[in-house]
């Protein structure tokens, strides 16, 4: 049995995590009714070799040997992949509702080492808890919850943390065994989100500003046994540019290195207010366009680098604490904030789920701030700071409750897009292909039609902008500008194709043949334009057309299925019930699940 001593100090110990075990249950609470109980189309086929495979041991094998990025496209992060196709083990198949509740858990332990990051960081129980509870219900955590892909965010984060207080403790400790168990939480992280390559740069800052928290070894000495981490971060930042540029090639922006800064800039400004006052959350944010005449891009940058300098120059006299969480809410955002190339610039150079590491730093900076002032007020005003904290949580999970609801599913996400962003024409695309799903294509007509005229605008105000940087000589931003041309202007068979599938399915068989003639002049190779113009071709009651058109695709493509299925019908169509019973078989051998026809 345990003495009143022991059970005295059993009882504060679990005082003192009270406030963290609520921030927990709050963020279940607030989380479990909105998980999605279908994948939202967004990255699913890109992963669908993960979430679908069952040989899981030859998949793992698979995933750590492709560097170049062919299975998943994107950089090289097999650990996160592996992950969320072992949630198959829970039900034997892909389970949207699954798989987004292990990313809440894991939401829920990044929440934890928050926590303990705070402690070690020399904050109180009251402090750390706070810390952890703005994490935990920050509205713009929900799409790296709620977006099944962004397993690999939460899943590093936790690894990235845990590496953070192992490191920490080993400063405090110089345990060999703190260190290595740090190092090798790095390289885990690395293998579920390679963007974490910024780990040593915050241990670097963390020493600077809470060297007089660790022991008294120098700080020179303790930036060489960082040096490992360095080197690793660097392995890993090579490989993760070469998978980029295999994956994504022309398709990424490569933005001019004059731009990048102001760029760069305008988004830490963004992620700032977002932060702080965080309200039209969305999927998708517009792309901006710098104009260096305009007043509006050169306050971002003046007033970041005011900013800094005022920081520098006032340096001692501010909190360690406050500027080591500055500094990490800044760290996370360098490789996606527009200084380098990637792949998502294709379509915003913002997002939610870039911030989720970087809330780590804004949730202890809100924290550290709030138990300073608290602690220089008169005890009277300190209960209206208090009651305006709470007003605060309350704001926070407000948002996040609606933040949260978009996620339901692919119909409502996008739509919620574009109340936010009428002329993103990447939603449009999204939410006609939900439509189809959801049963409505005729719906989705407008959306598609929506997506190919603001695709046309967009090549022609570009070529305009590119003859005026012609008769200028700006050779640099007449390059940018084609850049931005290229990979719009080849995608524009796509978008024809869509249309014409939306007029297919709606039974407007003349208008989808004509969009399915114009993707095949745009790209001729284009297999399924080719089908889809032969079924509309069949069912305009012209068989030999669709034949012909689908003989074509079955030279390309002799085990497309819906090629095989359709010439059958056309054989049939025709008379010709030979021909139209061997279409019928090898498509049933292709497909075993869709019966034949009663008369094969």
């Amino acid at each position: 049995m345990s003495t009143p001593a022991e059970r005295g100090t059993i009882s504060g110990q679990m005082r003192s995590i009270l406030p963290l075990l609520l921030a927990i249950g709050a963020t279940l609470v607030l989380y479990v009714p909105q998980i999605p109980m279908a994948f939202v189309d967004w990255d699913l086929i890109s992963y669908a070799r993960v979430l679908g495979s069952t040989d899981y041991v030859q998949t793992i094998v698979t995933l750590f040997k492709d560097v170049r990025g062919e299975i998943v496209p994107g950089y090289y992060a097999p650990l996160s992949s592996i992950s969320l196709m072992l949630d198959n083990v829970f039900t034997g198949e892909p389970s949207a509702w699954i798989t987004v509740f292990v990313n809440l858990l894991f939401h829920c332990l990044v929440g934890i080492l928050v926590y303990l990051l705070a402690r070690e960081a020399g904050a109180d129980d009251v402090t750390a808890s706070l810390s952890a509870l703005i994490f935990l219900l920050h509205p713009v955590q929900a799409s790296s919850i709620l977006w099944f892909a962004q397993r690999k965010g939460v899943m590093a984060a936790a690894f990235y943390l845990g590496s953070y207080i192992l490191f920490l403790k080993y400063a405090k400790t110089s345990s060999s065994a703190h260190y290595a168990a740090s190092l090798l939480l790095f390289i885990a992280a690395l293998f579920a989100k390679p963007t974490v390559v910024v780990f040593p740069i915050a241990l670097v800052f963390t020493l600077v500003f809470l060297h007089e928290q660790l022991d008294r070894q120098s700080i020179g000495r303790r930036v060489l046994q960082i040096a490992p981490f360095f080197l690793i971060a660097l392995l890993t930042g090579l490989v993760t540019m070469n998978s980029e540029g295999i994956s994504y090639g022309e398709t990424s922006p490569d933005v001019p290195l004059l731009e990048r800064p102001f760029v760069a800039a305008a988004a830490i400004w963004f992620y700032v207010q977002k932060a702080f006052f965080p309200t039209g959350i969305s999927p998708l944010y517009a792309t901006w366009e710098v104009d260096f005449f305009s007043v509006e891009w050169w306050l971002p940058l003046g007033s970041l680098v005011t900013l800094a300098v005022m920081v520098f120059l006032l340096r001692k006299r501010l909190s360690a604490a406050l500027l080591w969480s500055a500094a990490n809410f800044l760290i996370p955002l360098f490789p996606v904030c527009g200084l380098l190339k990637f792949g998502f610039l294709r379509l915003s150079y913002t997002a939610d789920h870039f911030m989720y590491l970087s809330m780590v730093g804004f949730a202890h900076f809100f924290a550290f701030a709030m138990r300073m002032l608290y602690g220089r007020l008169r005890p009277s005003v300190s209960y209206v700071m208090i009651a305006c904290i709470a007003a605060y949580l309350a704001f926070l999970a407000v948002q996040t409750n609606s933040a949260a609801h978009m996620w339901k599913d692919s119909v409502t996400l996008w739509s919620h897009n574009l109340r936010m962003n009428p002329d993103n024409w990447t939603a449009h695309n999204f939410l006609g292909h939900a439509l189809i799903r959801a049963g409505q294509p005729q719906e989705s007509i407008q959306h598609f039609r929506k997506t190919l005229e603001l695709k046309q605008e967009f090549l022609v105000r570009k070529r305009q902008s590119c003859m005026d940087l012609e008769r200028s000589g700006n050779v640099q931003a007449l390059q940018f500008e084609k850049q931005k041309i290229a990979p719009v202007q080849a995608g524009m068979y796509i978008a024809h194709h869509n249309l014409g599938n939306g007029f297919l399915l709606s039974g407007m068989h003349k208008e989808a043949a004509e969009q399915f003639r114009i993707a095949l002049q745009l790209k001729p190779e284009y297999v399924n334009s080719r089908v889809n113009l032969g079924i509309a071709s069949m069912e305009m009651g012209d068989a030999g057309t669709a034949i012909a058109l689908l003989s074509e695709a079955l030279q390309s493509a002799p085990n497309n299925f819906e090629a095989h299925y359709n010439i059958g019908r056309a054989y049939r169509a025709a008379g010709q019930k030979e021909n139209a019973k061997k279409h019928f078989i090898r498509a049933h051998q292709l497909r075993p699940d869709y019966p034949l026809p009663p008369d094969s």
